[in-house]
């Protein structure tokens, strides 16, 4: 039975509406423990019982300190985390337990809060709160694609049916074992059982199938532009294997590498339909997308000049099929026009539209303003550029410094009357 005070505390708790900002485990030899970063600002310190710590729990706040007794901010914490756990076991509410059992149970938690560290403050800020799951509006087959394509450096999801699964669509027990197969037998177990799959969803998170999923695209972007390094130096290859990538010239590289940043853009739209990607997956993407830019302004030249082979230019070659920034940037063949809406419908938005920089303009601020410097670079060295032969240069640039200014004209800059110089010391 709980005291009147403790049960006041308890109640408080689980009345509150505290958000974990971070989890992080700490390990000093003597003691290790996992400190739960509120956003009050106070922790909940949470340690490990297997090295005999004087407490089990604790909090920063000053009523703990005042009373060394379980504050709201515990009360809170334990009622989440059993909720977390109850909701994998599918299991019943507990009844509330007295601060002697509450010790034992926030001991019985600790392997808990070890195992799902990477999810925790996810899975407790959403309990009480109506935000959808992502992956509930996605179907099963299409989450493991994407779960399973994340331990390969060179797949993503929309290939992994036709490398490990082969349109299983329903499994029976003695399916389950694909040998010489370990994705395929993940695959069918998670299909077979509900929670091993959402054990596998829990284990990759959606943000960080996102993070790979982005780092595989960004492979093949490089992997692209080396295969127009190698095609402009040593010319076609001669008897090539089957399965080895083709050659590319200037406009098969653009259109190909158009189609990388579209794939990937559609990506970042569709994870986060439901619930926006956070910032750090998003920021990849965006610094992704700000690299590719920057290494396309360095091909603003002739790509075959010095190279080791007889080209041959063909008759009536335009010169920015030998120039990748003239193709993709300065002077592409195909451009949105404002006057002719017929024509801009014969293409897709992708093929026609300012390269990367229209679809980085839909990001939120914050999931770009950390390129600043960077967009402000490629912006200055577009302008530097001859543009009498490259007319939509400085169109492109232009649409930099939109981004540019739009930013800078929400930010306050403190007037030097009320700067504060630092004190010494």
């Amino acid at each position: 039975m709980l005291s009147p005070t403790s049960s006041r505390h308890a109640a408080e708790g689980l009345q509150s509406e505290f958000m974990v900002d971070r989890l992080e485990g700490f390990n000093s030899g003597r003691d290790r423990y996992y400190a739960f970063q509120l956003s009050k600002p106070v922790a909940v310190r949470i340690h490990d019982p297997a090295v005999g710590a004087d407490r089990i729990f604790e909090c920063t706040c000053a009523e703990f300190r005042n009373t060394l007794r379980p504050c709201a901010h515990v009360w809170w914490l334990f009622d989440g985390l059993h909720a977390v756990r109850s909701k994998d076991e599918q299991g019943a509410a507990a009844p509330r337990p007295t601060q002697i059992e509450l010790t034992a149970q926030f001991s019985q938690l600790f392997p808990f809060i070890a195992e799902r560290q990477a999810t925790l403050p996810r899975e407790l800020n959403r309990l009480g709160v109506d935000v959808p799951d992502p992956d509930d509006e996605l179907p099963v087959p299409d989450i493991l694609n994407d779960i399973l394509a994340s331990f390969y450096d060179d797949m993503i999801p929309s290939e992994a049916n036709d490398d490990f699964v082969n349109q299983v669509s329903h499994v029976s027990p003695d399916d389950i074992l694909v040998e010489g197969n370990l994705p395929a037998t993940i695959y069918r177990l998670a299909l077979r059982d509900d929670a091993f799959c959402r054990r596998l969803q829990q284990l990759v998170p959606r943000e960080v199938r996102a993070k790979r999923y982005y780092e595989t695209q960004y492979l093949r972007l490089q992997a692209t532009l080396q295969r127009l390094n190698q095609y402009a130096e040593t010319g076609p290859s001669v008897g090539r294997l089957p399965g080895i990538p083709s050659d590319l010239d200037v406009p098969d590289c653009a259109r190909l590498l158009r189609s990388i940043v579209h794939q990937m853009c559609e990506d970042h739209d569709a994870r986060s339909a439901v619930v926006p990607l956070d910032d750090a997956a998003a920021s990849q993407l965006a610094l992704i997308l700000v690299r590719l830019i920057e290494e396309v302004v360095h091909y603003n030249k002739d790509i075959y000049q010095g190279a080791q082979w007889n080209r041959g230019q063909p008759a009536n070659e335009h010169p920015r099929e030998r120039n990748l920034f003239a193709y993709l940037i300065g002077d592409p063949p195909y451009a949105y026009s404002h006057d002719d809406p017929l024509y801009n419908a014969r293409f897709p938005s992708w093929e026609i539209d300012h390269f990367v920089i229209d679809r980085l303009q839909g990001f939120p601020t914050d999931q770009w303003i950390h390129l600043f410097e960077k967009l402000t670079n490629i912006k200055d060295k577009i302008e530097e550029f001859d543009t009498r032969e490259m007319p939509t240069s400085l169109q492109y640039a232009g649409r930099i410094d939109e981004m540019l200014r739009a930013y800078t004209a929400t930010v306050h800059e403190p007037s030097s009357s009320t700067y504060q110089m630092p004190r010494p010391g």
